[in-house]
């Protein structure tokens, strides 16, 4: 046997090592029936069907024959036989979830690719890439790649290329769907179950019906939901993709409310992802079946599903699905008015996504450096080779003046001195080049180290209002007040997750901003004892699901008016929070309270000896200074102090002309 390069003997033996013995007597059969076939050319064919056969299968069986069958290919590192080997590596991990990785496969089998001039494989693993940039999240260059894909294979012609170009259609409506762009993937999922090529091929029919299961029910179509899940359930063998059926159809009867038979599929899927090894899917599975018990009222059942699927998690380190998971838990603890374990698993949600961000920033960091060290050495690298030259170039001309005649050695001096001056020039062209270069880079290190400081701007202001919140809940968990902590803490909780579902984004609709702060006065309102009358008019000439706005921008305007003009007036305290529209790229906001105005709230806190400036309005300060940062539009704020006839205060206006843009 062909000896394997020590890295992947080693890969090979600890997964031989934990296989079963069901895999073990598997692979023996196998290697029985390879061994009989005479024809070298016949072997190697029956080891590329058997490793494209366990691909979506069995990852270590496919893990297996993918070193057996390229193992002098691993040795030799050149051809298209070790691009192939690369692309099945690819495969391997992007089935384990191991996108990263899976990542560095797929450029070095396209570079090989690339080498051998092997322009059909360049474009088959182009369709894996845009496959790994699709779990990556990066969806707009997914979709290009999946086009360019298409494109060829549907140029060339003939079936194996109009099949290579169905699969790539289904990997693009996949895409459409993860982007929530529902009717461009059920109409390329619709043009594919009618094409001739997907009828006669169970497997692929079968494919088709379960994306369309899941577009269906995002549409809320469960009638056809359910009716391509039927269909699928009658023609699927595969145990990975009779998984991922079960899982949707489980997802289809949740939406119906048939809560019994959600459960039933999401089992079936989580015995089949335990046979296979998938750790992730097997997190999902736990983590749906939790949310259906949860709605289906069995409350104990879905907080120890919960807490299985929190154990994995933590033992996988994938921080954001374990924020999930807490989210999860503190949810059902509210459901069983477990209000203190609630609290708990809320407040650590909040450090695993401060803990989330952090991470993100030091490797975007760190990506910077290693980024600028490389172009550094690579730049050293021409220097010196340049200055070689220049050597070499110098050496020859003094060798050629000793045997030149002197008209030939003025003529040569001549030269040399012209070539000196270009040269000359030249270095100081280049020099400035550079110059011009690092300038660019250290402002474009400048940008994102703002963008880096807006981020952590808003991430302090998060976690400021939320243990605010907390701490009125406290309060009136401490004067057993269970009635009003109960009712504080559902509307905090819902507050919570429409923050979580905008804490990503930097921008958000006019709609959006207005529930959040509608939410947010109701639970203000519950502290000032329904006491407060607020509301919202908003101009018709503003769109309001169109219009977007920066995130948490009105809300510490708000929270002023209210805890240092409305909270000194004792009775009728009200709040008038207006949009107008001032063109088509700025709207006006304007927040007025009818409280005791600026400067006897200066005199009440004086009168209470605080002098500290409260984190809220330094931190909006900060924050609209790195907002209008570098931009033509900005963000302006005025404050006008409002009075009676007598001259008595009477409250206060602000005034935000906020730049908009649009979806």
């Amino acid at each position: 046997m062909t000896k394997i390069p020590h890295i992947i003997l080693l890969t090979f033996s600890l997964l031989f090592m934990v296989a079963s013995s069901a895999q073990q007597k598997q692979i023996d059969s196998i290697n029985n029936l390879i061994v009989v076939t005479a024809n070298d050319s016949l072997k190697e064919k029956k080891l590329k069907e058997i490793v494209l056969h366990y691909q979506n299968r069995n990852p270590i069986l496919h893990l297996h024959y993918t070193n057996v069958l390229y193992a002098e290919a691993f040795k030799e590192k050149k051809g298209d036989d070790y691009g192939n080997a690369l692309l099945e590596l690819s495969y391997y991990h992007r089935n384990k979830g191991e996108i990263d990785s899976s990542l560095v496969y797929v450029k070095k089998a396209m570079s090989v690719f690339k080498d051998t001039k092997n322009e059909h494989l360049v474009y088959f693993t182009k369709n894996e890439l845009a496959q790994v940039l699709q779990d990556q999240r990066d969806f707009v260059n997914a979709a290009k790649n999946y086009k360019e894909v298409i494109n060829y294979f549907e140029k060339k012609g003939g079936k194996e290329n109009i099949l290579q170009a169905l699969t790539t259609k289904m990997n693009l409506g996949t895409s459409y769907n993860s982007i929530r762009d529902y009717e461009s993937s059920e109409k390329i999922f619709m043009e594919l179950y009618n094409h001739p090529y997907v009828k006669e091929d169970n497997e692929r029919l079968s494919s088709v019906c379960i994306n369309l299961i899941t577009v269906k029910r995002r549409m809320f179509d469960y009638a056809a939901a359910v009716k391509f899940g039927e269909e699928a359930l009658a023609i699927e063998k595969r145990p990975k993709s009779l998984s991922n059926l079960y899982s949707s159809l489980a997802s289809v009867y949740g939406s119906l409310n048939d809560f019994e038979k959600a459960d039933l599929y999401y089992k079936k899927s989580l015995e089949i992802n335990k046979r296979l090894g998938r750790v992730r899917s097997i997190n999902n599975n736990l983590h749906n079946i939790g949310y259906n018990l949860m709605k289906w009222g069995k409350y104990d059942e879905a907080e120890a599903a919960f807490l299985k699927s929190n154990k994995l998690f933590k033992e996988s380190g994938n921080l954001t699905s374990l924020r999930s998971s807490y989210q999860a838990l503190a949810e059902v603890n509210y459901a069983k008015e477990n209000y203190k374990e609630s609290i708990n698993y809320f407040v650590k949600e909040g450090a695993i996504g401060d803990s989330i961000f952090g991470i993100s920033k030091q490797k975007a960091i760190s990506e910077l450096e290693i980024k600028y060290e490389t172009e550094k050495v690579k730049r050293e690298k021409q220097e010196a080779e340049a200055q070689t030259a220049l050597v070499k170039e110098k050496n020859k001309r003094q060798t050629n003046l000793l045997f030149g005649l002197v008209l030939i050695a003025c003529l040569i001096l001549l030269s040399s001195l012209l070539f000196f001056s270009r040269m000359k020039n030249k270095k100081k062209a280049d020099l400035a080049i550079l110059e011009l270069k690092e300038a660019q880079k250290r402002l474009a290190l400048e940008k994102q180290y703002r963008d880096s400081e807006l981020k952590a701007l808003k991430a302090q202001m998060n976690p400021h209002f939320i243990f605010n919140a907390l701490n009125s809940i406290q309060e009136y968990i401490i004067l057993n007040k269970k009635n009003l902590a109960g009712d504080y803490l559902g509307k905090f909780a819902d507050l919570m997750r429409k923050y979580l579902k905008h804490s990503d984004a930097g921008t958000l609709t006019i709609q959006d901003e207005i529930e959040s702060l509608e939410m947010y006065l109701d639970l203000e309102s519950l502290r000032f004892e329904d006491t407060l009358e607020y509301s919202f008019n908003v101009s018709e000439t503003i769109n309001r699901d169109q219009l977007r706005i920066p995130t948490m921008l009105i809300q510490p305007y708000i929270e002023n008016a209210l805890k240092h003009g409305l909270l000194h007036r004792k009775t009728g305290r009200k709040l008038w929070v207006t949009f107008t529209k001032v063109n088509d790229k700025t709207i006006t906001c304007c927040i007025e309270d009818n409280g005791v105005g600026r400067e006897r709230a200066a005199a009440i806190k004086a009168q209470r000896h605080n002098t500290h400036e409260s984190f809220a309005t330094k931190a909006t300060e900060n924050r609209l200074d790195l907002l209008n940062y570098e931009k033509k539009r900005k963000i302006g704020v005025k404050t006008i102090d409002l009075f009676d006839e007598e001259g008595n205060a009477k409250g206060t206006r602000v005034i935000l002309n906020i730049p908009t843009t649009t979806n």
